[in-house]
């Protein structure tokens, strides 16, 4: 009788015991599919929009995204360059070295660049052309400007490039400090006051149209080629584009700026058969304008969302066997067992 109570005892006390180790076997509980961070992930592998705050330096941005990395420069030598490159995060370089398709890599990889060379006075009716009657030039290079003066306040980080003798040339570029989303490009704003020679005179800014990575051509050989801009150079539209079909580069301006308080007409050309961009303005003495150079937003995105991973670990309920092998559920079976053993040597020494 008495064996018959202790037997009923332990059961009890065995399904007792293993409802506490499955309660604390489900806290203990790691699931199985918890998302894998990649070796050298970037920073804002946590970000679950595949985005991370801009890191700032003297010359520029740099963006690690899950997908896409993002990164802008604006330098001064013989001319003021700014350039935008686009390459694979560490997580999709580790995805295609996975998938056999390193060889890939280079055609997610992109960089172009503008120069911005001189300011020309010229005499004309219409826009800057290679045998236009130049009256006045500003070079811009580094004897003529400032170094780059970067400023960073609470909300922004503010590039500004700005001449040496006077107040013929500002250049401010502007990037978003606490942005969620990628920098997708380099926009800025010019502020000219040139000192004419002529009152009848244009201004035109010089460009230098740098070739991009993976374009199979030049982007202004390609707005040729694409009927962009008619038999005499004149752009139809108001941006040119590369041919890269994963990471597309663009250079964009306006149809107008602000000269003297007025909006007035901007005009864009080829300069001959060059690689030189002319943006023509009205004459006055104060001039704004805000064109931009980057790479596809759309792009980067679909690309920063394809490998940004979970934000969260599942909450799947571990299975009966999940909870019945734990290593706490077995402690306290373990556990039962002994006490049962010493209960039973105990009554037959007694």
């Amino acid at each position: 009788m008495k064996s018959t109570r202790l037997l009923i005892a332990f059961t009890l006390s065995l399904v007792l015991l293993f409802g506490f180790s499955a309660a604390f076997a489900q806290g203990d509980h790691q699931p199985t599919n918890r998302p894998t961070e990649p070796p050298m992930s970037p920073p804002g592998h946590n970000n679950p929009s595949g985005m991370d705050h801009v890191q700032f330096g003297d010359n520029g941005f740099h963006n690690n995204g899950t997908g896409m990395n993002v990164t802008g420069t604006v330098t001064i030598t013989s001319q003021i360059t700014l350039t935008i490159s686009a390459s694979p995060s560490n997580t999709m370089r580790t995805h295609m070295a996975d998938s056999g398709s390193r060889n890939m890599e280079s055609q997610y990889s992109n960089t172009f660049s503008v120069s911005l060379t001189k300011l020309v006075e010229f005499n004309g009716t219409t826009q800057y052309r290679q045998n236009s009657t130049i009256l006045s030039e500003f070079s811009l290079n580094s004897t003529t400007l400032n170094p780059v003066k970067k400023t960073m306040t609470s909300n922004s980080t503010v590039y500004e490039i700005t001449s040496k003798s006077s107040n013929v040339f500002k250049m401010v570029l502007e990037v978003n400090k606490t942005t969620t989303s990628t920098p997708f490009a380099w926009k800025w704003s010019l502020y000219l006051n040139y000192p004419y020679i002529s009152s009848a005179s244009k201004l035109a800014v010089l460009h230098k149209i740098g070739n991009s990575d993976n374009g199979r051509q030049n982007m202004m050989d390609e707005a040729r080629t694409k009927g962009h801009m008619d038999s005499k150079g004149n752009f139809n539209g108001t941006q040119m584009n590369d041919s890269n079909s994963h990471v597309p580069m663009f250079f964009k301006w306006d149809k107008t700026a602000q000269v003297d308080g007025k909006v007035t007409p901007v005009l864009a050309n080829a300069v001959g058969d060059s690689k030189v961009f002319a943006l023509t303005f009205a004459h006055g003495s104060s001039i704004s304008y805000d064109p931009s150079i980057g790479v596809s937003p759309t792009a980067v995105l679909v690309l920063n969302t394809a490998f940004a991973p979970t934000s969260s670990a599942s909450t799947t309920s571990p299975s009966f066997m999940d909870v019945f092998m734990s290593p706490t559920a077995l402690g306290l079976i373990s556990a039962t067992a002994l006490i049962l053993v010493t209960l039973v040597v105990y009554r037959r020494r007694s």
